[in-house]
């Protein structure tokens, strides 16, 4: 965490002597595009690991929502995809198709997911026998389709205004892991308008999982996602609205209603839309909105069956501590269970790690990201990073006005800290990497966003 306390020192006193360099103040170009993404059906869904039936209807659609932001030479294009996961390979080769084919470079290009459990798996072939099945096919026809969309987002941009703004959110999301537990109410609104004042689009950056829809339901959907991004467009009168996921490694969504999970998914979005669409028209807007990216790749060692194994050797010590503590009896419990959680959650995914093409020599390669959106800035992690990551990531870069985009680029699985790491439970078994690599993510996405301001 030194590194990041430097970088964060850098960016206090950066915005205290200069505040955030201003761009060429060339006129900001927009466009928006969105395409249906839903596969065929035969395909498994990739949030229920225990599930081996594939999908047998499509409830709702799955979207790919696109925005492009240009001024002067640079152009940045936002994609979020209605889909479980982001896989390196399948963004990376989207990101080359882009700028072949429309000249926007790699940096520039942001592909995150909402992580709907609903969305297939197969488009991603580095995860080994994660997940039941590839199917080349499906990933070619869903980069097709992106790209496509990609190209049309950035052909149909137009003189605009946009803006960014931090809203709050408060009780409609929770803390899964602990009760009480470290919750974002934050979220980063955009909105993005046409000179004369018709609608492009926007996003909102915010920390829920679409796990509303119930496991065995076999239908393919978007969970809340689409519902939210629906009520956004309606709200704004046209428009596409992305919706882009930000740390919600151990955060859940909170107040859907209804009698069953599609009704309080559809409930949740439309709520979710409902608390922020009053915040559109304060956004303050400008047609002077300086855009950029910056992306580093890095290179990290995989947990190892070894790591394990002496995680399991050290449960009976953690558990006699735990016992020994001022804790109620009931958080004692909880707590003797998560260390259980992890060595279970690692049993499963350890073995699986073998099998991963994106493991050589004990160590993966991936991404992390920065981008410029006007005032606001973004870093950009490739998987789930938990809350705590999400807000350390802000506080560090305070005064500049920063959120975390999560799934972003590639996929390590959970994110975490070193405390989580070590207090156990589902979020800090399930993951490639060690919390040291959280930390190096974090700084260099970090570092980068300081550079960007500096444009």
């Amino acid at each position: 965490m030194c590194k990041l306390k430097k970088i964060a020192a850098a960016a206090l006193a950066l915005f205290a002597a200069f505040g955030a360099a201003s761009g060429a103040q060339a006129q900001l170009k927009a466009g928006a595009a969105a395409a249906d993404i839903t596969p065929d059906l035969g395909c498994y869904l990739g949030g229920y690991y225990h599930i081996f039936e594939t999908a047998k209807g499509v409830h709702d659609p799955l979207h790919s929502r696109i925005l492009a932001l240009s001024q002067g030479d640079e152009t940045v294009l936002l994609i979020a995809n209605e889909l479980i996961m982001t896989g390196g390979v399948f963004a990376i080769e989207i990101k080359e198709r882009i700028e072949k084919e429309y000249g926007v470079p790699p940096r520039n290009v942001m592909i995150t997911a909402g992580h709907t459990h609903a969305g297939p798996e197969g488009y991603y072939e580095e995860f080994g026998k994660y997940p039941k099945e590839y199917n080349p096919e499906m990933k070619k026809k869903l980069q097709d389709k992106i790209t496509a969309a990609a190209g049309q987002a950035l052909a149909a941009m137009e003189p605009a205004r946009a803006g960014t703004a931090f809203i709050s959110l408060e009780g409609y999301s929770r803390n899964r892991r602990i009760s009480g537990g470290t919750v974002d109410p934050l979220g980063l609104l955009l909105v993005v308008k046409a000179l004369d004042g018709r609608p492009i689009g926007g996003f909102l950056n915010f920390s829920a999982h679409p796990t509303i829809v119930n496991a065995g339901e076999l239908l393919i959907s978007s969970d809340w996602l689409g519902s939210f991004s629906e009520e956004m467009s309606k709200a704004m009168g046209g428009g596409v609205f992305l919706f882009i996921q930000g740390a919600n490694g151990d955060i859940s969504p909170a107040g859907g209603e209804g009698a069953d999970g599609w009704e309080r998914a559809r409930s949740y979005g439309a709520k979710l839309a409902a608390a922020t669409s009053p915040n559109i028209e304060s956004v303050s807007l400008s047609g002077d909105f300086p855009v950029g990216g910056a992306m580093r790749e890095m290179i990290f060692p995989v947990r190892t069956m070894k790591s394990m194994g002496e995680f399991r050797a050290a449960i009976p010590e953690k558990t006699e501590i735990i016992r020994n503590s001022d804790m109620s009896d009931g958080e004692k419990d909880d707590r003797i269970k998560m260390l259980q959680a992890r060595l279970g959650v690692e049993s499963f995914i350890m073995p699986l790690v073998k099998t991963m093409s994106r493991v050589k020599g004990g160590r993966t390669r991936t991404w992390v990201q920065a981008l410029r959106l006007g005032d606001a800035y973004a870093v950009t992690l490739p998987g789930e990073p938990v809350a705590d990551v999400g807000l350390q990531v802000r506080e560090s870069l305070a005064p500049m006005k920063t959120a975390l985009f999560g799934y972003a680029n590639d996929h390590l699985a959970y994110i975490s800290t070193r405390k989580i790491y070590e207090e156990g439970g589902y979020e800090a078994g399930m993951g490639l990497v060690f919390p040291e690599a959280t930390e190096e993510m974090m700084a260099a996405g970090a570092e980068m966003a300081v550079e960007l301001s500096k444009k």
